[in-house]
């Protein structure tokens, strides 16, 4: 796996309100503790941080790249299409949150709760999931390359239509989660693991 690109500031943050940004594209920014209303579908941020920020608005279509989020509550925000790019989400809720056709391109979800969202239609390409809940959340149809996963929790997640060759699900949570057996092929699993998706292929473990 190649390693992820981390965010990179040119520059020193200016401090401001997310409230008032207006401009279609915001660079080198940080924004913190506040609740934000707005649309920010189409809209583009460079180099930023948002921390504790509560998003309410709609933020499809937008583009966030070198960004960090920190302690933030995207949950059941309308991200579809969004593009994030060397993008940290740490310790943030996107509980419901709609990013179907989302594309994640060296990106680090961490310590994250995403159960119920919406990943339908995603692509990723040098991610990492690392001891995040997505519980109950929808990757079908969803493309992964160079995806590392640590300690997920997956339970009842749903991978239709998702070829999971290279992603290594051994140490994380997959109870209950659907899969066309055709696409297990290349997959990481435990002896556990293994011997529930035996069934899906009509294997008798004995």
């Amino acid at each position: 796996m190649k390693k992820i690109s981390e965010p990179s500031f040119s520059e020193e943050l200016k401090e401001r309100k997310l409230n008032e940004i207006k401009d279609l594209r915001t660079d080198g920014c940080a924004f913190a503790k506040e609740a934000c209303s707005q649309d920010f579908s189409g809209y583009q941020f460079y180099e930023c941080t948002f921390r504790n920020i509560t998003f309410v608005g709609r933020l499809s279509g937008t583009l966030f790249v070198d960004c960090i989020f920190d302690h933030c509550d995207l949950s059941n925000c309308r991200m579809e299409e969004a593009v994030l790019r060397r993008v940290i989400l740490r310790s943030c809720r996107l509980t419901g949150t709609q990013l179907i056709r989302a594309a994640f391109q060296d990106i680090s979800i961490e310590t994250c709760r995403a159960d119920y969202a919406n990943f339908s239609g995603t692509k990723w390409l040098r991610a990492s999931l690392r001891e995040s809940d997505f519980t109950e959340a929808s990757f079908s149809m969803s493309s992964f390359k160079d995806t590392k996963l640590k300690e997920c929790a997956f339970v009842n997640a749903e991978f239709l239509d998702t070829p999971l060759s290279g992603l290594d699900f051994s140490d994380s949570d997959i109870s209950g989660f659907t899969v066309n057996p055709e696409n297990l092929r290349g997959s990481v699993m435990n002896q556990i693991q293994a011997a529930a998706c035996a069934q899906l292929l009509g294997i008798t473990v004995r």
